[in-house]
């Protein structure tokens, strides 16, 4: 089976999600091909990146797709995208359609339908409360693009939010499969309405061998030598609880003095978190590194004492779960968290780290402090390590995965694939 894999929203590489859903994918024989609009300068329009044959287009300039964004929006269909997808599809021998996130999975739904292939929906999130909560954190737009589509949403479609929800529900119903990163994501689903037969769980666990054997950049480790180093390692956004984070921070280096918060990142609130660190006269204790090759993620790791998952519990938060928390646990590291569903539920029941009481400064600092005592860190640094080679590890993740396409295939091979439900 030929499948082909959408992502719309970003390039690639890098995607890590996509990559070892791909590489799982090839290993059990199937052929995996990627549709996604160019990203970096340089890159080529069709080209292999590892395992995936990527397939590159060119997205319209910025007025163009506004103006197609009004289209798209009375519709729920892109109709550029549409003919990419179909033509993709069409040119590849595609058997089956793999769409990441809510962006385009409607379009992509359309084409399947049209061409009589199934489509599986790769939802890494509940994107509508990702949009509401970036939106509340950023309530001027920065961008005049954005100020501009804001405007026309308001015009066309009245509350946008709302209609964002239709398009999840409609995306759920005609989708033949659709894969969520956690329990918790399958248990809003089922209480939607989505049937849980048509739902699979695969976590965003790690590739044991793969991750463990990149290797250490010395002279990173080298900068931190000395120091006792308390990590965070992702993006830079509103439900990350950096701001606590950094709250929290002059009651653990008054307890530990050599202490360094290392900020592992970028995002739009890297500039308000590090006026923050200032202002708390934090900024020889506080080190923003920016964006990083995932390649150094494995050595910043390594050389922390504590690695953080601090992250507010939020609509989008209590449904995800981050890859980072399994890279932490891979690597051996005591995790210090605030109370978030499933990052709570795995911490506690791995005993691979400590969760705040609440979400104040003082609980997580209290948290960090208990996650750097000597024999308890390393304690649940061998329980996480053994969780995360364990029942949390991709392999087995991958293997959910590769199922689903085996039950796919079966349906495309002689049984019929069961139908969608029909659009509201």
């Amino acid at each position: 089976m030929n499948i082909g894999m959408v992502l719309t929203n970003a390039g690639y590489p890098p995607d890590v999600r996509l990559e070892k859903e791909a590489r799982s994918l090839v290993a059990a024989g199937y052929e995996v091909h990627l549709l996604c609009p160019f990203g970096k300068e340089r890159q080529r329009a069709s080209e292999d990146v590892r395992e995936i044959h990527v397939h590159r287009i060119q997205v319209p300039d910025p007025v163009t797709r506004v103006r197609q964004k009004v289209s798209y929006y009375l519709k729920g269909v892109d109709e550029n995208w549409l003919r990419a997808i179909m033509l993709f599809a069409k040119e590849q021998g595609i058997e089956a359609l793999h769409v990441h996130d809510l962006a385009h999975a409607v379009t992509a739904e359309a084409a399947g339908k049209a061409l009589g292939i199934p489509v599986v929906f790769d939802m890494h999130g509940d994107g509508v409360a990702a949009t509401e909560i970036h939106r509340a954190a950023n309530p001027v737009p920065f961008r005049p693009v954005l100020a501009l589509k804001r405007a026309l949403l308001a015009s066309v479609l009245g509350n946008d939010i709302k209609w964002l929800r239709r398009m999840e529900k409609r995306a759920l119903q005609q989708a033949d499969h659709v894969i969520v990163v956690v329990d918790e994501s399958k248990e809003r689903l089922v209480k939607l309405g989505t049937p849980e037969s048509k739902v699979t769980v695969v976590m965003n666990c790690e590739e044991t061998d793969n991750f463990l054997s990149i290797p250490m950049n010395s002279d990173v480790v080298k900068t931190y030598a000395g120091r006792f180093v308390i990590s965070y390692v992702g993006g830079m956004e509103a439900v990350r609880g950096l701001d606590i984070l950094i709250d929290s921070f002059p009651m653990v280096a008054a307890r530990i003095p050599n202490a360094t918060l290392l900020l592992v990142g970028d995002g739009y609130m890297r500039a308000r978190l590090e006026e923050q660190a200032q202002k708390l006269g934090l900024q020889d204790k506080v080190v923003f590194t920016g964006w990083v090759d995932f390649s150094l993620v494995p050595t910043y790791i390594s050389l922390s004492k504590v690695c953080m998952v601090p992250h507010t519990s939020n609509a989008l938060t209590d449904t995800t779960i981050s890859h980072k928390l399994f890279q932490y646990m891979l690597m051996g590291k005591p995790v210090a968290a605030l109370p978030v569903r499933p990052t709570q539920r795995i911490l506690e029941e791995t005993g691979a780290g400590i969760v705040a009481r609440d979400e104040s400064p003082e609980a997580l600092a209290e948290a960090i402090l208990q996650a750097a005592e000597p024999e308890q860190a390393r304690l649940m640094g061998e329980r996480g390590k053994r969780a995360a080679t364990d029942k949390y590890s991709w392999a087995n993740e991958g293997v959910k995965l590769v199922r689903v396409y085996e039950r796919l295939a079966k349906h495309s091979h002689g049984e019929p694939t069961p139908s969608p439900a029909p659009a509201p």
